[in-house]
């Protein structure tokens, strides 16, 4: 049986005659920092912030450890990242680097003239309600081992379609040019976009 995915009330476009949403640009956003002994992040300044989004959805792309609805995940992700309320869970063995290249191309593809507000709320809105997630590893060795130290419940939640998720490895993701390497985030994380949202 087929998966289908929730519906969406909000529209792809306004009506003819409908105000715009307001938009604050990202410049009055003050970003949030991480302590360098603590996994805690201080809070975001938004300002004014709204397009059909709640107000703490400007990404901060800190890495962090697992939030506590997530830390039945713990066994294989230690890392994570919220981008618009999109998921980015990392083993402890993918670099931070990668990880936060990949956060970063997530966050561009939401939000691509990067003002901090979505380009396409619908889509964003979807992706949320559907937990869409980003996992990442290391390596695909790094992967296969992790698939068996999966809790029940993740397996669970991919089954009833309450969780979707696309894999990404650190050693595809934005390899040196000089090797000839193409960065695999640039279509993997599309294609949680595309095939989600």
């Amino acid at each position: 049986m087929a998966a289908s995915l929730p519906t969406n009330p909000i529209p792809d476009r306004l009506e003819p005659n409908t105000p715009s949403p307001t938009v604050t640009p990202i410049s009055t956003v003050t970003k949030s920092t991480i302590n360098a002994d603590a996994t805690e992040l201080t809070p975001l300044s938004l300002g004014n912030i709204s397009a059909n989004m709640p107000p703490d959805t400007v990404p901060n792309l800190n890495i962090v450890t697992l939030p506590l609805e997530w830390q039945f995940l713990s066994p294989v992700y230690t890392k994570y990242v919220d981008v618009f309320g999109v998921n980015l869970f990392a083993t402890e063995n993918t670099s931070q680097s990668k990880i936060l290249h990949a956060s970063s191309i997530l966050a561009e593809y939401l939000d691509n003239d990067e003002n901090g507000v979505p380009a396409n709320p619908a889509v964003v809105k979807v992706l949320v309600d559907s937990n869409a997630s980003v996992v990442m590893f290391a390596t695909e060795e790094d992967a296969e081992v992790a698939e068996h130290l999966l809790p029940e419940k993740y397996h669970d939640m991919l089954d009833r379609g309450e969780l979707r998720t696309q894999d990404l490895h650190g050693e595809e993701t934005n390899p040196p040019i000089s090797d000839g390497g193409f960065d695999a985030s640039l279509e993997e994380i599309l294609h949680l976009i595309t095939s989600v949202g």
